[in-house]
């Protein structure tokens, strides 16, 4: 049985993101992750190594295990080990010994890294825009004083 489409919104849920989310750091529209986690369009042999890829799953497992009933993943405290480990190396969590476990806490890294250079943009991106304000601040003060003098 293909399990393909079951186990991208899987890994989806898994990973806390919304679709667009996902879609985005694993480097799709939307539309498409759409069409392949609503079975409404197949993906491509590249398209299905780039996801295969970024969950660092081999296809096999990707396409032909059901990933929620492998890991089990699904009750509260396996999930909150998994938040556990995201935080160490693999080799410093033992208790993290199944391949797909290992390969959804790497996707979860990334996804981890993704948001902190996303967040590093905004700011930076804050930061500009507080430099405007404060450039617009002060020609308003100029404009205003210039119309008190005349």
């Amino acid at each position: 049985m293909v399990y393909f489409s079951k186990n991208l919104a899987f890994l989806k849920e898994l990973m806390n993101l919304k679709q667009y989310e996902i879609a985005e750091l694993a480097g799709f529209q939307r539309t498409t992750w759409n069409g392949y986690e609503n079975e409404k369009s197949q993906p491509s042999f590249d398209d299905l190594i780039k996801i295969s890829e970024f969950f660092d799953i081999s296809l096999d497992d990707l396409i032909f295990k059901n990933l929620s009933k492998d890991i089990g993943l699904m009750n509260k405290k396996k999930q909150e080990k998994i938040e556990e480990a995201n935080l160490l190396e693999e080799e410093n969590a033992p208790y993290v010994k199944d391949e797909t476990t290992q390969a959804v806490i790497r996707a979860m890294q990334k996804v981890i890294e993704s948001q902190a250079d996303r967040i590093a943009s905004l700011k930076k991106e804050v930061a500009s825009k507080n430099i405007e304000i404060e450039a617009l601040k002060e020609q308003l003060k100029d404009d205003l004083d210039k119309e008190e003098q005349s």
